[in-house]
């Protein structure tokens, strides 16, 4: 079911067990990179080198790949036994979203997550929970594919609480709760153009 505005993307998981990605610990032990950059601070000849120096060269690449390599795998099976033991915790689907979201408003992926996460029925500035009390994610994000705010939604619900409660409580013998007779039924089906009674409140 939806929320009550208040509860958070985060708000199911107990304690204050510390949320953190594999990558983040990864980078936080500057293990980020998949390769090291082990080469990028050393000194270029500006008149060559001979063989032998290449040749130590390499070798010393090569070792620091190794090592690099080593150190990376031990970090990632480090990260995956903290989890294993409750010390942390992988982000779920909406924190990552979240974290996106919060990026650069110019970039792509960014408006993108905010879309998800609206068509999700959550805030991507606070993480809250918009979806009105007692509707399905799923007819929330309907209404936000069909174009409708997140102000129309709401009042959506709160005009048709009347008659879902009818229905309910077996009040409208035959009938299934999407059918609707308030004024938002024919602002949604010009709104929409077309017929609305195959989804209109379903949940």
């Amino acid at each position: 079911m939806g929320g009550r505005g208040s509860k958070s993307a985060t708000s199911n998981h107990s304690g204050s067990i510390p949320v953190m990605s594999e990558q983040e610990y990864l980078d936080s032990l500057g293990l980020g990179s998949p390769v090291t950059d082990f080469m990028l601070d050393k000194m270029r000849l500006p008149h060559g080198e001979t063989f032998r120096q290449r040749v130590a060269r390499e070798n010393a690449a090569q070792t620091a790949r190794r090592e690099y390599e080593l150190k990376r795998e031990a970090a990632r099976a480090e990260y995956q036994a903290m989890v294993d033991q409750g010390l942390i915790r992988e982000p779920n689907s909406i924190e990552r979203l979240l974290k996106q979201a919060r990026g650069h408003s110019d970039h792509e992926s960014t408006q993108s997550a905010r879309r998800a996460l609206e068509k999700r029925g959550y805030d991507w500035k606070t993480g809250k929970d918009i979806v009105p009390d007692g509707m399905s994610r799923e007819t929330y994000r309907r209404y936000v594919e069909q174009g409708f705010s997140r102000s129309e939604i709401r009042k959506i619900w709160t005009d048709t609480t009347q008659r879902r409660e009818r229905i309910a409580n077996g009040g409208t013998r035959g009938r299934s709760e999407h059918e609707v007779t308030s004024e938002t039924y024919l602002r949604a089906a010009a709104r929409t153009q077309r017929n609305v009674d195959s989804w209109f409140g379903r949940r």
